[in-house]
């Protein structure tokens, strides 16, 4: 669980040039299939580390410190694990990988009908303020893991955009 996360921070700038995202950008090639609609603009990479989907919004130009992004990855929920074990282990880790890491809100937030956590959190990368929320999904076995990223300072205008993506993943 640590892995996927920290490659999820990792991955929140990408270089210019990835593959645009198509709408409904349905990744075929994975072991676990998951859907989620894009923006048609947004760029989009695959199977970074433990990050299975990376999508970018455009660019502003040379002067936009941080590319707000939505990621997907998954782990694998042990059998002798509960998820409310999982959630506790990702707060902690939260809080050692996350300079600054701050909680502002969690809860129970159902994606699709189906039971999820969210989390909502702000914290530092690089000299970057972001603010972000993760949706934790359950299921088969597995904790699909969805992060919503922006600058601290945009995230009030994003956030409603991330929550009309993240509303459109499915697992299959």
């Amino acid at each position: 669980m640590n892995r996927l996360f920290l490659a999820s921070l990792l991955m929140l700038v990408a270089a210019p040039g990835l593959a645009r995202a198509q709408t409904p950008l349905i990744p075929k090639d994975y072991a676990v299939k998951f859907q989620m609609s894009l923006p048609p603009t947004w760029e989009t990479a695959r199977d970074l580390n433990n990050t299975k989907l990376m999508a970018l919004e455009p660019s502003a130009g040379p002067t936009d410190p941080f590319r707000e992004n939505i990621n997907v990855g998954y782990d694998g929920l042990p059998e002798s694990a509960t998820f409310e074990q999982y959630r506790r282990s990702l707060f902690s880790a939260l809080s050692q990988q996350i300079p600054s890491f701050a909680l502002i809100d969690s809860g129970a937030a159902p994606l699709s009908g189906r039971p999820a956590f969210r989390i909502r959190y702000s914290g530092v990368f690089g000299a970057q303020s972001v603010r972000g929320t993760m949706r934790l999904v359950p299921q088969d076995g597995r904790v699909y893991v969805i992060t919503a990223t922006a600058a601290a300072d945009a995230f009030a205008a994003h956030e409603p955009l991330f929550e009309r993506i993240v509303q459109t993943f499915k697992a299959e």
